[in-house]
Order: C-alpha cells, then sequence, then structure tokens
C-alpha cells in the first residue's frame, strides 16, 4: 500500500469526488514503478518477464480483490457507511482550533477571532449527520428507490468534507480531516500567522456548513413529503 500519486488512473476519483478508490500496479522488489510503463517497451513479453510469467495469475487475483470491493459495495442496498463517525473527530479538531485561539488571544498575537462560527457549522454538520442516520432507521431498507436517495445523501458527507477552495492539484488531498495542507482543520490548529488563520478558518467554516447543506438533501423535496 502507498500514497496515490497525481498520475494515478483513480486519482480523479479521489481527489475531484472523494469517492474513495484503489489501484493496482505493477511492481518489482528492486523497484517501485513499472519500468516500461508509457515507453514503447511495454508490451506484453515485457510484463510477462516482469511478472516472471505470472501475469495471468496477477491479474486474477486483482480481478478478485476487486470484485470483493465491488460485491461489498453493492451487495445491500445501502452503503455500509456510518455518516455519525465523523462526529467525534470534529469535536476533537474544533476543540483543539478553540485552544490554539484561546492561547493566541491571551498572548496578545491575536484580537477578536472566536471560532463561534466554525462550531455552529459543526453543529449543523452534527444535526445534518444524526437526521440521515434516523431517516437510515425509518426506512424500509428493502426499497431500492427509498435507498437511492439515502446513498445520495451519504455520498456527499466525503465529497462535502473535501476543500472547495484549494486546487486539486496543488493539495491532492483536500480532505478538511485527513487532508493535507492548511486548510485542513489539523493545520489550521497549529496556524501563527494571523490572515492565514482568519482566512483559512472562514474557508473551513463555510466548507463544513456547506457540507452540512447538501447532506440535509433537497428542501423542496423535504417539503413535498410533509
Amino acid at each position: 500500500m502507498r500514497p496515490m500519486s497525481i498520475d494515478d488512473p483513480a486519482y480523479p476519483f479521489l481527489a475531484g469526488f472523494g469517492i474513495p478508490a484503489v489501484s493496482f500496479h505493477f511492481i518489482s522488489v528492486n523497484s517501485e514503478e513499472y519500468q516500461y510503463y508509457n515507453t514503447i517497451l511495454d508490451s506484453k513479453s515485457h510484463l510477462d518477464y516482469e511478472a516472471a510469467q505470472k501475469t495471468s495469475t496477477m491479474a486474477a487475483i486483482a480481478a478478485q480483490f476487486a470484485g470483493q470491493i465491488a460485491l461489498r459495495l453493492v451487495h445491500d442496498h445501502l452503503l455500509n457507511f456510518d455518516v455519525t463517525g465523523y462526529k467525534k473527530l470534529l469535536n476533537e479538531r474544533v476543540h483543539d482550533i478553540n485552544n490554539h485561539l484561546s492561547d493566541l488571544n491571551q498572548s496578545g498575537q491575536l484580537k477578536d477571532l472566536s471560532p463561534s462560527w466554525l462550531y455552529r457549522a459543526k453543529a449543523s454538520f452534527q444535526r445534518a449527520s444524526d437526521s440521515i442516520d434516523n431517516d437510515i432507521k425509518n426506512t424500509n431498507l428493502n426499497d431500492p428507490e427509498a435507498c437511492r436517495l439515502l446513498n445520495g445523501r451519504i455520498m456527499k458527507v466525503e465529497h462535502g468534507l473535501l476543500s472547495q477552495y484549494v486546487s486539486p492539484y496543488e493539495f491532492p488531498f483536500r480532505h478538511l480531516v485527513f487532508g493535507k495542507g492548511p486548510f485542513t482543520l489539523n493545520e489550521i490548529a497549529e496556524l501563527d500567522n494571523e490572515l492565514q488563520l482568519r482566512l483559512q478558518l472562514a474557508l473551513a467554516t463555510w466548507n463544513l456548513q456547506g457540507c452540512a447543506n447538501s447532506m440535509a438533501g433537497n428542501l423542496w423535496d423535504i417539503d413535498n413529503e410533509i
């Protein structure tokens, strides 16, 4: 297992849409890359040589593994994803940011900057995740159409937690919680530059609130159901 690079075929799914993705590569003990990739020597005979004449066996194993993943995703009508799982993580991250801002305010490095709007966005996210969880409990999971609507809202969780304010090219891993960059909640809790701190805090707040809004579903449809 290794981090996904920007030239990986599965990269757009992960970086652009927040869809969990894996890809398979032929590598050897002495090299992390298949040396003939994207060259005129990338032929079946060279691949067989690199795979010790076990290309078919290795391809079958990869296909079976991918098949297991696909079956796991489609076996049930509803995606197996705990939408409330982020509540504890977000509480911890926002608490760290609050402590950081408090320290900066007390030391005089910062003036009049409060995480109150971030707390509100977090609360909106938690209400939205609780709403999805309650709807799952009150839905007939044998109804494909009802599950399709729920799956749409579930998928918006990961997509919504991708930062909408940074370039996927510069920051491949744009996730607010698990990503890498100054826009993540982890790094916001360590920023000392006032301008950057105010900017990233505002962007993270808008991002989290937008995610909560998308998770809530189509308000017009909800109103019609009522």
